[in-house]
């Protein structure tokens, strides 16, 4: 059987170099300017990240430059689903890719997403119809779902 004209051969493909991938640099290296004077080990713990959520819209306009949409977003989702960012998971946003950073789409509000469609419902895994309590949902007889928290960090 004849091998098409760029097949390598084992040898070859063993014989090229390896692909490097560039170190990422740490969440604490790419920290926002209102983190400045964090110290490492404080930005390295889980409960000064949690004691330090970005909550409110100016916490967020000084770790993130905003579009005027997201700036609206902001305001008008507050009540509806409030942020609560981590300064780390602030900093893995990509200024350089402005809005269109996969990371702040996860976690910015934008005014499209108060958009209802019909189509859609407020508990789309049909979880209270199977719950037992509040922290406690059970679909299954054999097994449960426990929630430690409605808070996410």
């Amino acid at each position: 059987m004849d091998m098409p004209d760029n097949a390598q051969t084992e040898s070859e493909a063993l014989a090229r170099k390896p692909l490097v991938i560039e170190t990422a640099e740490s969440s604490y290296a790419r920290r926002p300017a209102c983190y400045r004077d964090v110290s490492e080990s404080d930005w390295q713990s889980y409960s000064w990240q949690f004691r330090n959520r970005i909550l409110s819209l100016d916490a967020l306009e000084s770790a993130v430059p905003l579009t005027d949409d997201e700036r609206d977003a902001v305001r008008r989702t507050h009540e509806i689903f409030p942020i609560a960012i981590s300064p780390h998971y602030a900093a893995l946003m990509r200024p350089e890719l402005g809005e269109s950073c996969p990371i702040r789409r996860q976690a910015v509000p934008r005014t499209d997403e108060l958009v209802r469609y019909d189509a859609l419902c407020d508990d789309p895994l049909g979880e209270h119809r199977h719950a037992i309590c509040q922290c406690l949902t059970q679909r299954y007889p054999d097994r449960a779902l426990i929630y430690a928290t409605h808070e996410c960090a």
